[in-house]
Order: C-alpha cells, then sequence, then structure tokens
C-alpha cells in the first residue's frame, strides 16, 4: 500500500508531463506582423463594418428553416453603391448564393443612369412558388434620379439560382 500512496504522491508533485506553454510568450507571434500597425487594421475594420448592411431573415420553405441573409457592402467608402451578396442557407448548407451590383442590371438601365448611379437598396419583399422577391433601387446620388427594380430570385427547381427583374415605374413604386 505504501507503494501506490508514494506513487500517488510523486505523480501529484512532479504533475502530468513537461509544461507546455512558455512562461513568457514572444509580444507579436511570428509570422503576423505586417506593413500595418494594429490602430490601422482597427481602423480599416471599423470603415468596412460601417459601410455594410447586414440583414437575416428566417424563412420556412418546404416545412424546413431556412435563413436568407442580405450583406450590402459599399464601394469606396460609399455606403450609396453597393455589392449585394444574396444568401439562402438550410441545415444542408447553401441553397442558393449570389451577388448583385448595378451592374446586373445594365442592359435594361440608361447608359447615362448606368454610368452615374448605385444599386444603393436591396430588400426582401417575400417569397412564392419556388422563388424570393427582392425590391431594390438604383439612383444617383443627392438626386432624384432613381430607377426601382423587382427582382425574383429562384430558388428550387429547374430555374434555380436564375434571376429575373423587371424596372417598375415610379408612378407604381411611390417614388417621384
Amino acid at each position: 500500500m505504501s507503494a501506490v500512496a508514494f506513487l500517488i504522491g510523486w505523480v501529484t508533485l512532479t504533475g502530468c508531463g513537461g509544461q507546455s506553454v512558455t512562461e513568457r510568450p514572444d509580444k507579436e507571434p511570428s509570422g503576423t506582423s505586417g506593413p500595418w500597425s494594429s490602430a490601422q487594421i482597427k481602423a480599416e475594420a471599423v470603415a468596412h463594418a460601417t459601410d455594410t448592411l447586414f440583414s437575416e431573415t428566417v424563412l420556412s420553405l418546404y416545412n424546413e428553416r431556412h435563413v436568407l441573409t442580405i450583406t450590402g457592402i459599399g464601394a469606396g467608402g460609399s455606403n450609396f453603391d453597393r455589392t449585394y451578396r444574396i444568401r439562402l442557407t438550410n441545415a444542408g448548407g447553401p441553397v442558393v448564393d449570389t451577388v448583385l451590383t448595378k451592374f446586373s442590371f445594365a442592359d435594361s438601365l440608361q447608359p447615362d443612369l448606368l454610368a452615374e448611379a448605385g444599386l444603393y437598396l436591396l430588400e426582401f419583399d417575400f417569397f412564392r412558388a419556388q422563388s424570393l422577391y427582392f425590391n431594390a433601387m438604383v439612383g444617383v446620388d443627392e438626386t432624384d434620379h432613381v430607377q426601382p427594380i423587382d427582382l425574383i430570385l429562384t430558388y428550387a427547381g429547374p430555374s434555380k439560382g436564375r434571376i429575373r427583374y423587371w424596372l417598375v415605374p415610379a408612378e407604381y413604386s411611390g417614388t417621384k
């Protein structure tokens, strides 16, 4: 019995192996330093965060939980012209993942509007018949030159991932 007590006491006093954590780690891990200081990186991250819109909607499609995420990232520090990522996921992973810019609508917009305008709004409206419906706005900053757009993104069936859109006349959209 005394041998067992000695063994337990010895293991308790010496520990269960070598020390794996250094007592004084390096102040800056190797391989992670770069030309920017931490303050510059934080400032850049804050600038991007303030210029990013994020919305998340939970939907029940085919009696299964889906999450619709819309992320709008501004271009060049401006919140006026954004790139929007639409992502629909379920428990199995991504169902639809697409990106929209003002150039997604280029074939229907007047060239002068396309040159000056930005895609500044994309909102989920509703879902029906294997499709998600959205409202969007393309317009010129600080003017009334706005073109409302309605669009459909198909999330199931043979047309999965297909986007269809149409320009909405101003008298029907509530804008002038």
